[in-house]
């Protein structure tokens, strides 16, 4: 009797087992708590103190549970609320287009939506113009291909709640111009993200928020998540106060004291990144997402579309960087990776999984001097997670590169993921540009960014750096030299540039046109004043080149003060765009170039008749710089009031 008792007991411990555990086992190394606490707690630690972090929450989830759920440092430094991994709702910005995708794919499906559909036949309220004949398809929006240029300054996010515009409405009035063949190249689209949003609204017949609510949020039992913000009014919808009441307080650090930031809007573009959670919802949706759709009974995906999402819709080849389905794939210690990072002006994010190790991290902080720190915590765990290191398929040892390859490479490269037709264009170069220089040991050098390191080659047009793990990848020209390169810390691309294509040259011809302005002001407006008397037609000229020298200054000083002021804004002048200095600076650049135009009348209509030759030699140099200094100008878009 008491054998039976004893197996009757066996036999219900064994079906109590999750079936999951019987049928999937994991692959992972099992990793205890004080292991983790050993790894994580330090390297965490350390980070908040040199990166100033004023906090940050953590999740590690492996083998089908919640592996370690950790707070550190203060949600509210001003109140001094530590941060709660499982009260704190921490802003994580576009980590939440893992969450838009996942629910578009549903409706993919449910057959409802067609990856290979154009995505006109979706919308309602709103229509695409095609490019090269070609639409932009629903396979597009999942892999950041659609072709738009970029628009997030002064658009995107909103200080004041009553200037918040709902989805629709954003979509109508801030459409991006295309640029590229969709599905041509990978260039990060928050629009192409909020595209997503409102074809899962007019698919599905609910609003986007509810829909997530419906589907996502609740057979997750994600209860302390949202995609809604607090302080909206009607129509538009506001997040609880309970959940509002929980939301860290983001933080900037300068001069050696932390500033608390009000909270900034993203409600108009929320598939794209307006998401708050914490940091134990997070783990549930990672661990969703590794059983294969499914968590606790709930699911929201099959395995079959589960796998999908992890797929590659377009072949970038089998090393680049690039995105699957809505999420960014790598390698670590040759292990596949699907991730995505987030910012929220003051908040970064980074959501980390390796599905072959059943391993996920989440990692969100409240403000940081290295807006890829999120990210660069979450793969030094990663790494000392992972042991076993497995050679990727087609690698080769490092190689260092002969001195004749060295022209392949070298050159500066120019970040894709930019304006084209606006004044944000000048934007870019102060946070996009990288310069790639073959160095004396045969390694590739990247200076600039997160890529800076040195490189070797370890497969066709790819290369690894062997301290950090960070993979880039070149595509080459009809010529044979590199015309772009991809990395794993970025959603876009780099582009070659040639010499004209820099803003360098831009800055040369500024500084020449102010000093010979200088010149002109200060020494010939005076040696040649009572000469050019006699001449009726030559005494305008002297005046229109004197009055245009002064707005050359007035330029000059303008745009370094807007430049100026646009460093000291840091993340806020995706907010305050253009700034008043830049905006004046816009306005004077016209009145110059119509100074330069009348100069350039009164100069034809007097060369015939003058004998001043010195002088006409001198203006003449005078607005052939300022020719090349209008081309420039409008390479930058820099007298285009389109802002």
């Amino acid at each position: 009797m008491k054998i039976r008792c004893v197996l009757a007991v066996l036999s219900a411990l064994l079906l109590a087992v999750p079936s999951f555990a019987q049928d999937e086992p994991c692959n992972g190394a099992s990793v205890d708590k004080q292991t983790l606490d050993a790894i994580a707690d330090p390297l965490v630690r350390s980070w908040l103190k040199e990166k100033h972090i004023p906090g940050l929450t953590l999740a590690i989830v492996s083998c089908g549970e919640v592996k370690k759920l950790s707070g550190y440092g203060y949600a509210d430094l001003e109140r001094q609320i530590a941060v709660d991994p499982q009260e704190t709702l921490f802003r994580i910005g576009s980590v939440s287009k893992t969450l838009t995708f996942t629910a578009l794919m549903q409706l993919v499906e449910s057959g409802k939506v067609k990856l290979d559909g154009a995505v006109n036949d979706y919308l309602k309220s709103v229509q695409l113009p095609d490019y090269n004949g070609q639409p932009v398809q629903i396979r597009d929006l999942f892999a950041h291909r659609p072709g738009f240029e970029d628009r997030s300054a002064g658009i995107l996010f909103r200080e004041d709640p009553h200037d918040v515009i709902s989805l629709e409405q954003w979509v109508q009035t801030t459409m991006p111009n295309l640029v590229l063949t969709p599905g041509e190249l990978t260039v990060y689209s928050n629009y192409g993200a909020a595209l997503a949003g409102m074809v899962i609204e007019q698919v599905s017949g609910t609003p986007f928020d509810e829909y997530i609510d419906d589907n996502i949020f609740g057979p997750l039992k994600m209860t302390s998540s949202s995609f809604r913000e607090p302080g909206l009014g009607m129509p538009l919808p506001a997040m609880s106060p309970n959940l509002a009441e929980q939301l860290a307080t983001g933080y900037t650090y300068k001069s050696g004291a932390f500033s608390p930031h009000d909270f900034i809007h993203i409600w108009q573009a929320a598939p794209a990144g307006s998401v708050s959670a914490t940091a134990s919802d997070m783990a549930r949706f990672m661990l969703a997402h590794l059983g294969s759709g499914t968590l606790d009974g709930g699911t929201v995906l099959t395995p079959e579309f589960a796998r999908k999402l992890q797929t590659r819709p377009f072949a970038d080849g089998p090393y680049a960087p690039g995105y699957a389905f809505g999420f960014r794939t790598s390698w670590i210690k040759g292990h596949r990776t699907f991730e995505h990072g987030g910012s929220a002006l003051y908040f970064f994010s980074t959501m980390l999984m390796i599905p072959d190790q059943d391993l996920g991290i989440f990692i969100s902080v409240n403000g940081s001097d290295d807006h890829q720190a999120p990210r660069k915590i979450a793969d030094a765990i990663a790494r000392q997670l992972v042991s076993n290191e497995l050679p990727i398929d087609g690698w080769h040892s490092p190689r260092r590169l002969d001195k004749d390859e060295a022209h392949k490479y070298d050159g500066q490269y120019f970040v894709n993921r930019r304006s084209y037709s606006r004044l944000e264009k000048i934007y870019y170069p102060f946070i996009g540009t990288r310069t790639v220089k073959m160095m004396a040991d045969g390694s590739l050098g990247i200076a600039g960014g997160p890529e800076q390191g040195r490189y070797s080659l370890v497969a066709p047009a790819t290369f690894s750096d062997p301290l950090t793990g960070t993979i880039v990848k070149f595509d080459y020209g009809k010529s044979g030299q590199a015309i772009r390169f991809t990395s794993e810390y970025g959603h876009f691309g780099f582009e070659r540039t040639e010499w004209w294509e820099r803003i360098s040259l831009l800055g040369i011809l500024l500084l020449a046109a102010a000093i010979f302005a200088v010149i002109h002001l200060a020494f010939v407006r005076i040696r040649w004043k009572s000469a050019l008397k006699e001449n009726k037609l030559a005494s305008r000229l002297l005046l229109s080149i004197s009055v245009k020298s002064t707005l050359q200054l007035v330029m000059l000083i303008a745009l370094i003060a807007g430049f100026a002021e646009m460093a000291t804004l840091g993340e806020a002048v995706a907010i305050s765009w253009p700034n008043k200095l830049l905006f004046i600076a816009l306005l004077v650049i016209i009145a110059w170039i119509a100074a330069v135009g009348i100069s350039a009348a009164l100069l034809i209509a007097n060369f015939p008749r003058s004998t001043l030759h010195r002088y006409m030699v001198w203006a003449v140099g005078l607005q052939l710089l300022d020719a090349l200094l209008i081309w420039q100008l409008w390479q930058w878009n820099l007298w285009v009031l389109a802002i």
